[in-house]
């Protein structure tokens, strides 16, 4: 009836649901002693019953990433069938390794017109270890190196990382991110530098279109707003006259009533 295929994480387990019970009973989540499935390449693994329809087969160690796998299902063994459907093949491929490093928002530490901190994180195709991430990014800053801290979500596939404790100096400078992919077996890398603004310039860092569960544009600026700072009349979006908004630290959010469609000022 159904069965797994297309390209699937490394760390997927191979199932079929047949499209009708077996005769025989079956115990649940006990390995099975007499093998269902094989694969080319191999691959090392057990393979269980989870209902009276349902077989999965969970390899011992992740599937090679990239790898294109030909399935042998033993459906002679498992459900009376005409000998010229005894064996269903099929195919299954591992993701290949791929990531993203964003940067998301660079924000005056608490009240701080001195300190700065860093958002940002890495976004992997498939799940990958934290202890690989980690050693995928590094950072400088003042002939420095910040101290990076994590924050790890491997199954869904996201990892954020905060650069704390950056101080502002009389001019403006440059931090700068560096990532290596090859922790993850990849001969990717690359660099990005960000301004980190001198002491005392008031400005503007970013302005993005949020839409999630409420639309609203994200206005980031360099120091901290005053959370009685009174704003209309001194950020407008064009074609929208009820607005509302709040202040959280140096980023101001102004909510829009109706979904973003076209160009806004």
């Amino acid at each position: 009836e159904a069965y797994t295929s297309g390209v699937i994480s490394k760390s997927s387990a191979i199932r079929i649901r047949l499209a009708s019970e077996t005769p025989s009973t079956h115990s649940l989540n006990e390995p099975l002693k007499d093998p269902l499935f094989s694969f080319t390449p191999s691959v090392k693994g057990k393979a269980y019953w989870t209902d009276e329809r349902t077989i999965e087969f969970k390899p011992d160690e992740y599937l090679s990433p990239g790898q294109l796998y030909t399935v042998h299902f033993n459906l002679g063994k498992a459900s009376e069938v005409p000998d010229d459907f005894s064996t269903f093949i099929f195919n299954v491929q591992a993701i290949k390794p791929a990531f993203q490093v964003l940067e998301t928002a660079l924000k005056a530490e608490g009240n701080s017109k001195e300190k700065m901190i860093l958002y940002g994180s890495i976004e992997t195709a498939d799940i990958e270890s934290s202890e690989s991430i980690e050693k995928m990014l590094a950072v400088r800053y003042l002939d420095n190196t910040p101290v990076i801290k994590w924050e790890h979500n491997e199954n869904a596939r996201t990892h954020r990382f905060s650069i704390e404790d950056i101080k502002r100096s009389s001019n403006a400078s440059n931090l700068q991110l560096q990532w290596d992919g090859s922790p993850l077996g990849l001969k990717k890398n690359g660099s990005k530098e960000i301004e980190i603004p001198a002491i005392g310039d008031f400005k503007v860092l970013n302005i993005r279109a949020i839409q999630e569960m409420e639309n609203y544009v994200l206005v980031q600026f360099s120091e901290a707003i005053a959370t009685g700072q009174q704003l209309n009349g001194l950020i407008t979006v064009s074609q929208q006259s009820d607005l509302s908004y709040s202040i959280d630290g140096s980023e101001v959010k102004l909510y829009i009533p109706e979904s973003f469609e076209g160009n806004y000022t």
